[in-house]
């Protein structure tokens, strides 16, 4: 009975038979070796291995493979491509670690071969070189981020989804081991996104791969640690200069550092300005007006949260926002009239929103000289505590903060001799005249 190599053998012969009659005399191609005699043995190796490979047959496969590979390197791309299934198969067959090793080394040589007698294929097997590198030698970094660096160089523009993402992945491991400084991740970022935007505009067919690249690019670099305040002002300045309404750009400018807590910076208020223009939102118009806020610019921060009130649709968002809004107006612009009218707002917006309360009762704690007499200028503190009661009644949580405000502001209510030269009683309705429009309760200070 013929064994299954016999089988494969015969098989071999016939389509080295084949491959004759069919085609150039491969006895006399230099490709197969250096003799008619290492030519034959080179095919009938070559046909016997990919008769094994076609059948995942890798343990018999190893030995004819090992022949071609070896005796005629030039024969075909498919011998390293055909290598590294066999030597991948064969590493995970074997369990002493030297051993394995051993034949890591036999891999990633496999690599330098191909280059060697393929250098066009540089820029797509050097990134797969560094990733077989990690993945049997998660320590050696610095030596697959060589490999990475250089399958870049060769390919440039044309350069892989893999290789660029790995290019920032490693250059963020290596800053966070000591071993590259921030530059060196700022200088990847900068070239590996251009590489991306370079190819998802001119390489539809891979435009997909590209953009998940350079998303998984941004999250290293916004991860990284080298992504301070001052290194992101200086890559992004001169390109914002360069380009300020880049939507992507923009966009970009304003994740970065609104992530990296670099909002009091002018650049990220330029760009957030520009992208609202380009996109406007609610919430690009209230991540403006917190800016601006900040920057203590009163009016621009007012103008955004007005825009961002004007568009939000959901009304627990809006309610913060209008709260916001009363305080910055209230509190910075000295206008508890207007002040009043946002925090009414917010309580019409979410009525359980006890923050909404507790800012309509600070804003009447905070109106000075009301009215013409001392009772008038103190009975708006009546008002503060009937809204710090209404906080605690629809947030419960509040409670304990909400007390400690009564038991404040209750002590500048009017005294009882007060009340009573005003021909005034404690429970008597009493009703404001002028911009404050509410009714409360009389009561003294205790």
């Amino acid at each position: 009975m013929r064994t299954l190599k016999n089988i494969f053998l015969i098989t071999a012969l016939s389509l080295i038979s084949s491959y004759a009659f069919g085609q150039a005399k491969y006895w006399e191609d230099p490709k197969y070796g250096p003799d008619s005699a290492s030519r034959v043995k080179a095919m009938e190796n070559r046909s016997v291995y990919r008769g094994f490979l076609k059948n995942k047959n890798y343990k018999d496969a190893y030995e004819p493979w090992s022949y071609v590979y070896k005796n005629a390197p030039k024969a075909s791309q498919n011998t390293y491509i055909d290598g590294v299934k066999i030597l991948t198969w064969k590493i995970a067959t074997i369990k002493d670690e030297a051993t394995k090793q051993k034949y890591v080394d036999s891999l990633l040589a496999v690599y330098d071969n191909r280059v060697k007698y393929y250098a066009s294929s540089k820029k797509k097997v050097l990134d797969r070189k560094a990733l077989e590198l990690l993945k049997y030698r998660p320590d050696a970094t610095e030596e697959a981020y060589g490999y990475i660096n250089e399958a870049i160089e060769a390919g440039k523009n044309k350069s892989t989804d893999i290789a660029i993402y790995y290019k920032m992945k490693l250059a963020v491991t290596l800053f966070k081991e000591g071993k590259k400084d921030a530059e060196e991740v700022l200088t990847s970022y900068t070239k590996m996104c251009e590489i991306a935007d370079y190819n998802i505009a001119n390489n539809p067919k891979e435009a997909k791969d590209y953009t998940e690249a350079k998303s998984n690019i941004d999250k290293e670099f916004a991860e990284s640690g080298a992504a301070s305040c001052e290194n992101l002002i200086a890559l992004f300045t001169p390109k914002f200069k360069a380009t300020p309404n880049d939507l992507e750009l923009l966009k970009k400018i304003s994740t970065l550092l609104g992530d990296n807590k670099c909002t009091d910076s002018e650049l990220f208020a330029k760009a957030s300005e520009n992208l609202y223009k380009l996109e406007p939102s609610a919430n690009a118009a209230y991540r403006l007006a917190q800016v601006f806020a900040k920057k203590g610019a009163n009016d621009k921060a007012k103008e955004y949260y007005l825009k961002a009130v004007g568009t939000e649709t959901d009304n627990v968002s809006k309610a913060n926002m209008l709260i916001e809004l009363a305080n910055l107006v209230n509190t910075n612009m000295s206008n508890p009239q207007e002040a009043l009218k946002y925090a009414k707002q917010a309580i019409s917006a979410d009525p359980k929103n006890g923050n909404a309360y507790k800012m309509t009762g600070f804003i009447y704690a905070s109106v000075k000289n009301y009215g013409g007499d001392d009772v008038s200028k103190k009975a708006v503190y009546w008002l503060a505590v009937d809204y710090f009661k209404k906080a605690k009644a629809v947030d419960p949580s509040m409670a304990a903060d909400m007390n400690e405000k009564i038991n404040t502001y209750s002590k500048y209510f009017p005294a009882d001799d007060r009340l009573f030269f005003y021909d005034l009683t404690e429970g008597q309705e009493y009703k404001f005249e002028g911009w404050i429009t509410e009714t409360t309760t009389v009561r003294s200070a205790k």
